[in-house]
């Protein structure tokens, strides 16, 4: 590979490097396009790069492709190159590979395991595959039964649901697919959340309506609440708060400073900020402050 981008290796033989060299002042193109041919060859090929480990494989797979793009152009088309490394991106995403690979890890952990494979393979039909594995994981007794454990903290599980589900945002599913999986993960947050009450316990254990939101805002903010009907039911209740009578003047006296007097426009900017990170516009959080 670095031969072809003419880039010098250290160590290497004269000849080798009067051959990179020349490389590096694009001379001697059937040479490189050869190598260009050789490279993609390997590619095609059977032969795995790191045979005893798929997450070694995957990373030395990305570290290729990133440097191999490097020289696409005259020598080396484009659609060539992916169509090359869809190819290479086929064999991790099959029964025999991705087994082992996920045996023995906590639900969630199997989850993680397949969305790294996603995260370094390229294809739709590649992508598809491995959603079929993901799925079923997702489904599962043990996923549910994980996740619904009263042992382990809550905010903790809900958060790692959240994580969870920004993998899957970014990832590169089908939209169908994406959306299926996107919306069970939330159903299942809202399962957690509804078994071990922590809107309730908000609502129970803050005395006033400006702390009730002020709690919600930070739960929010740090990731607590998958997108969807989870996340949607948190913004309810933090505008509900928000109109409570008095709410603008108590939050205003909340949040100042001490040694400082009352700032209502530097309050009444700093909430609007942060009901805008959590998905409240501005015009709504406005329209729905009390005062």
């Amino acid at each position: 590979m670095e031969l072809y981008l003419g880039k010098p290796t250290s160590g290497a033989a004269q000849g080798l490097l009067a051959l990179t060299a020349s490389f590096a002042r694009d001379e001697l193109p059937e040479a490189r396009t050869a190598v260009a041919n050789r490279i993609i060859a390997e590619f095609k090929a059977n032969r795995r790069l790191c045979p005893a480990s798929l997450v070694d494989e995957l990373k030395a797979l990305r570290q290729v492709a990133n440097r191999v793009v490097l020289g696409v152009g005259k020598y080396m088309g484009h659609d060539e190159l992916v169509g090359a490394f869809t190819l290479r991106s086929k064999r991790p995403v099959t029964q025999e590979t991705l087994a082992p690979y996920i045996e023995g890890g906590l639900p969630d952990e199997k989850f993680e395991r397949l969305m790294f494979v996603e995260e370094n393979v390229i294809g739709v039909e590649n992508k598809r595959a491995l959603a079929a594995f993901v799925l079923p994981v997702l489904t599962s007794a043990a996923f549910d039964s994980h996740f619904q454990n009263p042992k382990l903290p809550l905010l903790a599980r809900l958060q790692k649901l959240v994580q969870l589900q920004v993998r899957v945002l970014r990832s590169g599913f089908v939209d169908v697919t994406k959306a299926e999986i996107v919306e069970r993960l939330d159903a299942l947050a809202c399962q957690v959340e509804a078994r071990g009450k922590l809107f309730d316990s908000v609502e129970s254990r803050t005395p006033n309506h400006v702390e009730k939101a002020q709690t919600l805002l930070r739960l929010a903010t740090t990731g607590i609440f998958t997108e969807g009907k989870l996340a949607e039911a948190a913004r309810g209740r933090i505008l509900s708060h928000l109109g409570k009578p008095g709410f603008l003047a108590g939050y205003i006296t909340a949040t100042k400073k001490e040694g400082e007097a009352p700032n209502a426009e530097k309050a009444m900017a700093e909430l609007v900020g942060m009901l805008g990170k959590i998905g409240i516009t501005p015009e709504t959080g406005l329209k729905s402050i009390a005062a």
